[in-house]
């Protein structure tokens, strides 16, 4: 599992989210997840669809930005879209609780196209490192189940 580390202050990370489980069925998780840019908790249905969502939110608030783009075979627009506005400080996201267990996640790096950054469980009161997604999702299981 992740390299276990002190306590740290996620409160002031741009990109601190909530990821709270809900339910876990055949291993699979399934719950709400919350950031400072939304009043509403985006469901996930599964660990494909919390990563999607979590990348669609890097992307548009720019941070952590991504070392490697995805190809596309057709013309994007070019717009400069400007990064959404905070409608939620961290203390109201560290609030929000799943029904099996809470993550804050915090993804500092976006390199080799995958995630690196800190993972603190709420209610274990534990904080590990990860250096892939891989590695986030193996040590929020153990940590949950």
């Amino acid at each position: 599992m992740g390299q276990v580390v002190r306590q740290q202050n996620f409160q002031r990370s741009p990109n601190l989210i909530s990821i709270c489980v809900d339910e876990i069925r055949n291993g699979e998780l399934s719950g709400r997840l919350y950031h400072c840019y939304s009043e509403e908790a985006c469901p996930f249905s599964n660990v494909a669809h919390l990563i999607e969502l979590a990348e669609n939110l890097f992307d548009q608030i720019k941070f952590p930005q991504a070392s490697t783009q995805m190809r596309t075979f057709t013309e994007k627009s070019r717009k400069t879209v400007q990064p959404p506005e905070k409608k939620k400080s961290a203390e109201e996201l560290e609030k929000e609780r799943g029904k099996k267990g809470t993550m804050l996640l915090y993804v500092q790096y976006r390199q080799r196209s995958t995630w690196q950054g800190m993972v603190k469980w709420v209610e274990g009161d534990q904080e590990w490192k990860f250096f892939s997604e891989l590695e986030l999702f193996k040590i929020i299981n153990q940590a949950i189940q």
